[in-house]
């Protein structure tokens, strides 16, 4: 069974992951290498050797294309890249897991002869994210605008009377009673800004509910109490976070048990066919207040989807700038080499034994 999320995304404090503390109880193989020296080549190779187990893919937001990290859920083990701007570090070698040097594989020569080419497309390719974030600040600032509005307007107790209603119409007691305690509410991300817009991934199969809110208070608010009403009768909950709006609130929300998730449509760039229910919000809203800042509120949100396409164009000419430089090292491959690695990784995972959790010992 494959699985396919972002590894993080882009956000006005750079970027950001929520990928290392979900897999804290997991053994940890981190790539450690620049760009174009086969990181993604490994990750793909390893999830296709073990395709016949539950595999998690992690795409790049930068670009989704390539590959950050693939989780082994069967196994308990995970192989993610380690370098910039997504860096780890293992703490305790060979006991929560160990480094893959991919620096190996390369001829050290040619990249020398390639040196002033390298470092300064490399410092261009910074320039370009540390506009992205800029950017993205400044959206940040304007959606804040529309969801304290919202949040001003919010009517709390109709919306918490109709929050206790959807979870019992959507996730039967019967699958809560299956488990009996509480779920853990997991952190990943199936969507992410890229250099192709805002990219999601949904689950095959799944039943989708589509909520629309224009300000996104309700949205936020609405997914928070719902899943900890569900998670809370022991069914798992997956949640997607915003790295633009400020706090980070939950926008897409993935029950695996019920196959059915739940999308924000204002966080989407193509709404999913045939959604199995579409909640419109504005009804939780007290209209009066919202008359009061109307113009506001449309000001801001033009002007944000405006710097949005800006922001996007900008992550299309910084992976063009990543692909110029990956050439470097991919010529400087020694293929030979980065396939023992390869080997030498899959035959580790294969010798792997799983930890028990700390509640089995």
């Amino acid at each position: 069974m494959l699985q396919q999320y972002f590894l993080g995304g882009a956000s006005p404090e750079g970027f950001v992951s929520d990928f290392l503390s979900e897999q804290e109880s997991k053994y940890g193989y981190l790539l450690k290498g620049g760009p174009g020296t086969g990181k993604s080549t490994l990750l793909r190779n390893i999830a296709g050797a073990f395709s016949d187990e539950t595999v998690s893919l992690y795409h790049c937001a930068s670009d989704p294309h390539s590959l950050d990290a693939v989780v082994l859920e069967d196994r308990g083990v995970y192989l993610a890249d380690a370098t910039a701007p997504h860096e780890m570090s293992i703490s305790l070698p060979y006991v929560n897991g160990e480094l893959v040097d991919l620096g190996r594989a390369l001829h050290p020569e040619q990249l020398m002869g390639d040196r002033d080419a390298i470092v300064s497309r490399s410092k261009q390719n910074t320039a370009l994210h540390a506009r992205v974030k800029t950017m993205l600040s400044a959206i940040s600032s304007l959606q804040s605008i529309s969801v304290s509005i919202g949040e001003n307007a919010l009517q709390n107790t109709k919306l918490a009377a109709f929050s206790e209603r959807l979870a019992k119409r959507l996730v039967p007691h019967g699958k809560a009673k299956k488990h009996g305690s509480g779920a853990k509410l997991l952190y990943r991300q199936c969507s992410a800004l890229t250099p192709a817009g805002m990219v999601t991934y949904l689950p095959e199969g799944y039943r989708c509910v589509l909520i629309r809110d224009e300000y996104g208070a309700a949205a936020s608010r609405l997914l928070t109490m719902l899943t900890e009403t569900v998670s809370a009768g022991g069914v798992q909950c997956i949640l997607t976070r915003s790295f633009t709006l400020k706090g980070k609130p939950v926008v897409h929300c993935v029950i695996p048990e019920c196959e059915l998730i739940i999308l924000t449509a204002s966080q989407l760039e193509q709404e999913p066919n045939d959604p199995l229910m579409q909640i419109n919000l504005h009804r939780f809203y007290d209209s009066a207040v919202l008359r009061q800042q109307r113009m506001i509120h449309r000001f801001s949100m033009k002007s944000a989807a405006s710097l949005l396409t800006q922001t996007t164009a900008l992550l299309s000419e910084a992976l063009q700038v990543h692909d110029d430089l990956e050439q470097y090292f991919i010529a400087a491959q020694n293929r030979t080499v980065l396939q023992e690695i390869t080997d030498a990784v899959c035959t580790s995972i294969r010798k792997y034994h799983p930890r028990k959790p700390e509640s089995e010992l």
